[in-house]
């Protein structure tokens, strides 16, 4: 069988249902993509994929629990087969960066039509990077080719790892300490000890700084501030 008649399974990460399921039916209508599972967050995405191992993740940037970004690198490290594809709301320059310097292959609108989405696949399934044309090249090659001009006003975020970002991710969403450690399968002295680090980490020297912080990743729309 061909490369390009091969089915293309696909799994579904947004958190609203509605997008999802119409998403879902607009895929099915194309015979070659098949929707093989579908996440409400990006923790249920890893779990996913660690199973079902799809050829493609269409992915949404800002979701409850572990945001898009977040899931794609660690994804990526446990499946780098997969491709994924960022479906946002997000057009500013700095999500796109984000997105592409996480691994992912594509970059659309949610505004996007169906052609668009499908030619992103098309894209993906031949290997080829994609951004949809409402995204204009020049973003791509002032702020994510360009590895020899770094950003440094995202440095500060690099220096936490993958659990301090998941837990100010989850404070900045109002969960307790004690949610956090549920959540988590941790202590809440762990929690408390991750807190300092960030903390320490991001240069906050008191409480209200790091209240600030939590303010503008929730504002962001549970995404990493950029």
């Amino acid at each position: 069988m061909r490369g390009e008649d091969r089915i293309m399974n696909v799994v579904l990460v947004e958190d609203h249902i509605i997008v999802r399921q119409g998403l879902k039916v607009l895929l099915e209508t194309k015979a070659q993509v098949k929707v093989v599972g579908e996440a409400n967050n990006g923790r249920e995405a890893i779990e996913l994929v660690q199973k079902l191992a799809p050829d493609v993740v269409i992915m949404d940037i800002s979701m409850p629990e572990l945001n898009g970004l977040e899931a794609t690198k660690r994804i990526l490290e446990l499946c780098p087969k997969t491709k994924i594809l960022i479906l946002s709301m997000h057009q500013e320059k700095s999500y796109i960066k984000q997105a592409f310097q996480a691994g992912v292959m594509g970059y659309i609108l949610k505004d996007a039509v169906y052609g668009e989405i499908r030619l992103a696949l098309e894209s993906l399934r031949q290997g080829k990077t994609f951004l949809g044309p409402s995204i204009s090249q020049l973003i791509l090659d002032s702020f994510v080719l360009k590895k020899g001009r770094e950003d440094t006003s995202l440095d500060y975020l690099e220096r936490l790892t993958p659990r301090e970002r998941e837990v100010l991710q989850l404070f900045a969403e109002k969960n307790t300490r004690q949610d956090i450690a549920d959540a988590l399968f941790i202590s809440p002295k762990t929690v408390d000890r991750h807190r300092e680090n960030i903390k320490l980490k991001l240069e906050l020297s008191d409480e209200a700084s790091f209240t600030r912080l939590l303010n503008l990743i929730n504002s962001a729309g549970n995404s990493p501030p950029s």
